[in-house]
């Protein structure tokens, strides 16, 4: 969770925009019939896919720091409540009798 409290954020949200963004224009010649099967690339069509793997790979990479962020907010959040394992060395053996 964030400071305020959700774990899901409007940031989340825009990131997954954007990487949609980045693949719709990966995609978009062909499957909107601009661009042929077989046929050399136009102008435009190489423009349209740099620009979407450009885009979407900045919205994986914003994907992926929300995801590092939330998880590190999960761990810093349970460390504060004092829950999951002890930080501290395991008690030394007992030595037998």
């Amino acid at each position: 969770m964030n400071g305020s409290g959700r774990l899901i954020t409007v940031g989340f949200w825009c990131t997954v925009l954007l990487t949609l963004g980045g693949l719709w224009l990966l995609v978009a010649h062909s499957w909107l019939g601009i661009q042929t099967a077989g046929t050399p690339w136009t102008p435009v069509t190489r423009n349209e896919v740099v620009t979407g793997a450009a885009v979407a790979a900045a919205g994986f990479a914003g994907l992926f720091a929300q995801f590092a962020l939330g998880v590190r907010a999960l761990f810093a959040s349970a460390a504060e409540r004092g829950t999951g394992r002890d930080a501290g060395p395991p008690p030394p053996p007992e030595e037998p009798r």
